[in-house]
């Protein structure tokens, strides 16, 4: 989640507990034994099948002659998704998980070699909602040319189709057209969703002053609206002298499009989007319209806070002991009291899943219980649980894990590493 917040997404290890509390499994009295009166025949075998049950082995698999260092561009591969290899060496960051790339089957693509697979978005200023960009951003540790440690990025298509390598040195934007990439030569480089090269700003003909070397790339310098980066050196709404870059063609202007207005008018006031629809409310209501149409009215409190996704909502207040929600359907049923947010989702199209934290003072541990829509608990991990469109990335005590929504294993891979 940057996963987003966060350079590298962070895991600490738990025992998969499936279907139970953070806390530990709740345990029920064992009912006392009565004695058969009948004895076992002589030389009849018990068989206590409980005790015969196999362990959990690793399940891990390549993809064709097996995981390579950095991402084959293929055709093939259909949607990829990130999952944990190993922990983080001192250089890469001691406890940090470390990413490589698989199918949704789970067969590894790319050894573990990423600080962070990175999903990307744009944000619609029209809406102030985020949306899904075709790209992983991946950021990987290397050297730069004086041999010091930095951080190399690289874009890849979602599906593995196209990547441009670990070229570059960061990222300055992101837009419905693409994204706005720096070099080690100070150039800004535009690569579209389908990987292809829109404009390349070199350090010497940037048509935004300072903008690709100056400390203001990490300030409040610009803003993008649609296709235009608005941009100043002092920063954007100081007075000083306003830029407008067009990221469809890299050429900018001084004066302000006509067209600007139309993608800074945001939501009607009062409303709200989320995924499946938007909302509104009153003191006594959460009023919903669905994006296939329909509309619902959910009964809240005038300070309840309002999570929702999908034909799900979560209402309630964040306390200092934690999260005091309840989970409802449109008909306004609850479900459960349990959840206390939604899985962070990065990729759209697929409901979220419910999750459930808690917090061990002994061992400085937090957990997540991950439930399904109706509130019923699937497993829990330790640490952060990431859901791509079906698929769940997190670790336990003994593996890492990618599993579809079921919890079903696709990848498992030791905590020793691979």
């Amino acid at each position: 989640m940057t996963l987003l917040r966060r350079a590298c997404l962070a895991l600490l290890p738990l025992a998969l507990l499936a279907g139970c509390a953070p806390g530990g499994a709740r345990i029920s009295p064992t009912p006392a034994l009565t004695p058969d009166p009948t004895p076992a025949p002589t030389g009849e075998v018990i068989v206590h099948w409980d005790m015969l049950e196999e362990p959990e082995a690793p399940l891990m698999e390549a993809w064709g002659e097996g995981a390579t260092e950095a991402l084959i561009p293929s055709e093939d591969y259909g949607l990829l998704v990130p999952y944990i290899g190993r922990e983080g060496n001192s250089w890469e960051g001691s406890g940090n998980w470390i990413y490589g790339l698989a199918t949704r089957d789970g067969r590894m693509v790319t050894r573990a070699v990423y600080l962070d697979v990175r999903p990307l978005s744009w944000y619609d200023t029209r809406t102030y909602q985020n949306v899904d960009l075709p790209i992983y951003l991946l950021l990987q540790l290397g050297t730069d040319g004086a041999g010091e440690p930095c951080i190399w990025y690289g874009l890849a298509a979602e599906d593995g189709s196209w990547y441009t390598g670990q070229v570059f040195t960061g990222r300055a934007c992101s837009s419905q057209y693409g994204v706005l990439m720096t070099t080690p030569e100070g150039d800004g480089v535009m690569i579209a969703p389908d990987g292809s090269q829109v404009f390349r700003w070199t350090a010497q003909n940037c048509p935004l002053p300072n903008f690709l070397n100056s400390p203001v790339l990490y300030m409040e310098a610009f803003q993008v609206a649609g296709p235009w980066l608005v941009y100043s050196e002092m920063g954007v709404g100081t007075g000083d002298t306003l830029y407008y870059a067009d990221l469809r063609t890299g050429r900018a202007q001084r004066e302000e499009p006509e067209d600007l207005s139309s993608y800074q008018t945001g939501p009607q006031p009062g409303v709200y989007y989320f995924p499946g629809g938007q909302y509104s409310r009153t003191d006594s209501a959460v009023i919903i319209r669905a994006d296939d149409g329909e509309s619902y009215t959910l009964p809240c409190d005038a300070d309840d806070l309002v999570k929702l996704d999908g034909d799900r909502a979560l209402l309630g207040m964040e306390r200092p002991e934690g999260g005091d929600y309840r989970l409802v359907d449109m008909a306004g049923n609850v479900l459960s009291t349990r959840p206390t947010a939604f899985v962070e989702q990065h990729r759209a199209g697929t409901p979220a899943l419910l999750a459930a934290y808690s917090y061990d003072e002994e061992t400085y541990a937090t957990y997540t219980t991950v439930l399904d829509r109706d509130g019923r608990a699937l497993f829990t991990a330790q640490g952060y649980v990431g859901q791509y469109g079906d698929r769940l990335v997190y670790a336990d005590e003994e593996y890492y894990r990618l599993c579809d929504l079921t919890g079903k294993d696709l990848l498992r891979i030791p905590r020793l590493g691979v």
